[in-house]
Parts: C-alpha cells; sequence; structure tokens
C-alpha cells in the first residue's frame, strides 16, 4: 500500500501592496473612530506611520496623517465651544506633535 503524503497548505506572506493596502483600511477604520492616538499599536496614527515606513511617498498615508491633524484641530474647536481649556490643549498639544 502507498504510503500518503501529506501536503501542509502554507500561505504565502501577504504582498507589500496587500500589507499596504490592509494598513491603510486600519488606519482610515481607526480614524473614524477617533482612535487618532490611542490605543498604541491600534489607532489612526500608527497604521498610517507603518505604511510610510513600507512606502515613504505614499500620498494616502500622508493624507491619512494630515486628516489626524484635522481631526484634532476640530475637536479642540469643539472643546473651546464647550470651555473645556484643559481639553483644547490636550487636543492641540496631540496635533502638533503629529504634524
Amino acid at each position: 500500500m502507498p504510503a500518503v503524503v501529506k501536503r501542509s497548505k502554507t500561505v504565502a506572506p501577504p504582498s507589500q501592496a496587500e500589507e499596504i493596502a490592509d494598513l491603510l483600511d486600519h488606519g482610515w477604520r481607526a480614524l473614524r473612530d477617533d482612535r487618532l492616538l490611542v490605543p498604541e499599536n491600534n489607532n489612526a496614527y500608527h497604521y498610517f506611520q507603518r505604511v510610510r515606513k513600507l512606502d515613504p511617498q505614499n500620498s494616502d498615508a500622508r493624507s491619512g496623517i494630515d486628516r489626524v491633524v484635522v481631526r484634532y484641530t476640530v475637536l479642540a474647536r469643539e472643546a473651546l465651544d464647550k470651555n473645556d481649556l484643559k481639553k483644547a490643549d490636550q487636543h492641540i498639544a496631540r496635533g502638533l506633535s503629529i504634524s
């Protein structure tokens, strides 16, 4: 009786383009959910920065980072409207640290 040879199913690692697309998708979803700088390693800025490490000229990642900064500006303005100066300062500081 012939021996049965089991073949292992190996999955090829994602291509760089696939990895970038996945990171961008995570970044946009994190931005939508206002996960801008926190939680660590699961926020919009982190994902867009990972894309820039893979592809420093990636315009989508640069655009995402710019949108994070804009979002912090909006949050600061909303905090000022509520006279919450501490929160406004925090949002401004975070936006400036990114830009």
